[in-house]
């Protein structure tokens, strides 16, 4: 029996990598089983002419650019020969190929991208919707994966949740240095790097389909690219050599972070972070493993297929070959809907790109995020608030995973001010589902001589404002995990003296909930989040006046009081505050700081010396710390 096999783009990089040496190798595996194949290819009448048809693997070729060539291909299409098309040609000859071959040939398979734009691929899926003699599939090598598919097989069983429980984040890491060299750039550009997200955002929809197909809480067209960086616009690359990464939100669900670029080869890896768990699959490698917080990961499948894309190929010869009257149905390949909509959100995220080739201050496009170093710290600039807002969440959730992997307990302390109120509400929002048990969370400092329902009393804010009261009301935060400042006592606010004394207490629990299972005590907390004054003040640690220098910039301690002079003007002149000695033992220092008036307060502390008795807030690159800011926080700022 023979099988006419039509391959779009048979001169291409696709056919001489993957498509040729497959194609071969299943000529010989069908010929074993008495059926022969017949490969018929289209490509331009120059390449035809450059091609190497010494393996005569490839039967009949036809120049799209010749019309009697395509002719002569339309009457053998309409006789009913080609039992199977794949289309591997140039991303925007793929509507064009695909309407050639509708309803004409009985299996279709369409390489990623769908198109080279979505307007294009949501007509080519429309189209393939209403054929009803074709069924069109999209090929993805990453969802093409038996790993990957295993995944996705526990995802709509139900068992991904009952190994890992609800699902938080989802990180999709490609990192290949050969495709970066054979590109001849140092770093992705827009179009590469886009180009590539694709397989990671073909891969979060069918992912969200498998846990939740009636698209109630995940729904897969309701993922919003929230924001889109390069190295190259920042001036320098991102941490980690990664070139580009793009953030997605997806309402009701789980965040996402796709990250393509140059690294390690052949670095390609799913992560789904779960209440319970964590489960890594390794595409490359071809395992999936899981592993409890602070446990080694157990490796639970591992891939023995020699080559996904053959077998996916295999599959659609077998269906072809079959000559049912309806086309069968074929596993593990993406409906043109699915392709349609990843092309879509990477769309969306490309136009963020721009034609920047560095970071401007003030011009960052809508839903860029940049990330660069300036004089020793790392900067992160959003376009919004809620931009922000969502990093500070992320680096929240990210200390948290790696503390508790590391010691099962997450120390974190926050600071007061407004600033930080939105994060709560965010912390609140999105952990509904999260154990917090292993959370203690400390308070950088307080206004000390005021009573507790006064309204600068860091504690009372976020409590009442910022999250932390809900978080406790909804039982998911022990009131004994949020460590507040104690500022009165029986009604009356306390003196400097017996302040100093419950901060003594203050401190004593909080080096408590350091000490290791052996005893050991850490340096500090695992994430030490601070503020910024428009003055440059970070937590209580004021600048000097008048010859007035604060003692919290010699104290040994990692709280400790403070009593500014009158001159200072302040309302509560007595503080209890962290020190630079308890910022500096932190294991990870973020300052939270956005908006045109503290623009210059964050140029102050970034830009010319470190100095923390004038400039407190410089602290922060003494330590390696990351700011995370907004466009109008960063416009003073320019990338080292």
């Amino acid at each position: 029996m023979n099988l006419v096999v039509l391959v779009y783009g048979c001169g291409g990089d696709l056919w001489n990598g993957k498509l040729r040496g497959a194609f071969e190798r299943l000529c010989a595996k069908f010929t074993s089983e008495d059926a022969k194949l017949v490969i018929w290819g289209v490509e331009s009448d120059k390449q035809i002419e450059e091609m190497d048809r010494s393996s005569g693997l490839i039967q009949e070729l036809f120049a799209f650019d010749k019309p009697s060539d395509m002719e002569d291909l339309n009457r053998r299409l309409g006789n009913g020969e080609v039992r199977l098309a794949v289309i591997a040609s140039a991303n925007a000859a793929h509507l064009q190929n695909l309407k050639q071959v509708l309803d004409r040939v009985p299996y279709i398979l369409v390489e990623k991208p769908l198109t080279d734009n979505a307007d294009s691929a949501k007509a080519a899926a429309d189209l393939s919707e209403a054929a009803t003699r074709s069924i069109c599939k999209g090929i993805d090598h990453y969802i093409a994966k038996p790993s990957v598919w295993k995944a996705l097989e526990w995802a709509r069983s139900g068992e991904l949740t009952e190994r890992i429980g609800d699902l938080v984040d989802v990180q999709f890491t490609m990192c290949e240095s050969k495709l970066i060299s054979k590109h001849r750039v140092e770093m992705l550009d827009a179009g590469l790097s886009c180009d590539m997200t694709i397989h990671g955002a073909a891969l979060l929809g069918r992912l969200l389909r498998a846990l939740d197909p009636e698209g109630r809480t995940l729904d897969p067209n309701r993922i919003e690219i929230e924001t889109a960086w390069a190295g190259q616009y920042a001036g320098s690359p991102i941490h980690g050599e990664t070139a580009s990464r793009i953030e997605c939100s997806v309402h009701g669900g789980p965040h996402a972070t796709l990250a393509i670029g140059k690294g390690l080869l052949n670095d390609k890896r799913l992560v789904l972070v779960g209440t319970k768990a964590t489960m890594t699959v390794d595409i490359a490698g071809g395992t999936l493993s899981v592993g409890a917080f602070g446990q080694e990961p157990e490796v639970l499948f591992e891939d023995t297929t020699s080559d996904a894309y053959e077998t996916l190929l295999e599959q659609a010869i077998r269906a072809a070959l079959s000559r049912t009257e309806e086309p069968q149905e074929m596993a593990h390949l993406i409906d043109l809907q699915e392709a349609a909509n990843a092309l879509r959100l990477v769309e969306e995220a490309r136009k963020h790109f721009g034609e920047f080739e560095q970071y401007t201050p003030g011009t960052m496009p809508r839903g860029i995020g940049s990330c660069f170093d300036v004089e020793g710290a790392a900067v992160e600039a959003y376009d919004s608030r809620e931009a922000v807002e969502r990093a500070m969440l992320r680096a929240i959730l990210s200390s948290s995973r790696e503390a508790i992997d590391r010691s099962g307990r997450f120390v974190v302390v926050v600071p007061g001010g407004s600033s930080f109120l939105g994060v709560g509400k965010l912390l609140a929002d999105d952990l509904t589902s999260v154990d917090l048990s292993n959370w203690e969370i400390f308070f950088t400092d307080e206004h000390a001589g005021l009573p507790h329902a006064s309204g600068e009393n860091n504690g009372r804010l976020l409590v009442e404002d910022g999250g932390f009261g809900v978080l406790i009301e909804s039982g998911r935060l022990d009131p004994g995990q949020l460590h507040r400042i104690v500022t009165e006592e029986a009604g009356e606010v306390l003196a400097e003296k017996r302040l100093g004394e419950r901060l003594a207490e203050y401190e004593d629990a909080y080096r408590a909930l350091l000490k290791t299972e052996k005893g050991d005590e850490a340096p500090g907390a695992d994430l030490m989040i601070l503020g910024l004054g428009a003055d440059c003040h970070t937590a209580s640690i004021i600048p000097s006046r008048g010859g007035f220098a604060s003692p919290l910039l010699n104290s040994d301690r990692h709280f400790d009081t403070v009593a500014y002079p009158e001159k200072y003007g302040l309302s509560a002149p007595l503080r209890a505050s962290i020190t630079p000695y308890g910022i500096a033992a932190a294991k990870r220092v973020v300052l939270l700081a956005f908006g045109e008036k503290k623009s210059e307060a964050i140029r102050d502390i970034l830009m010319g010396a470190v100095d923390p008795t004038m400039k407190p807030g410089s602290v922060i690159r003494d330590v390696r710390g990351t700011l995370i800011t907004d466009c109008a926080g960063a416009r003073h700022l320019h990338a080292a």
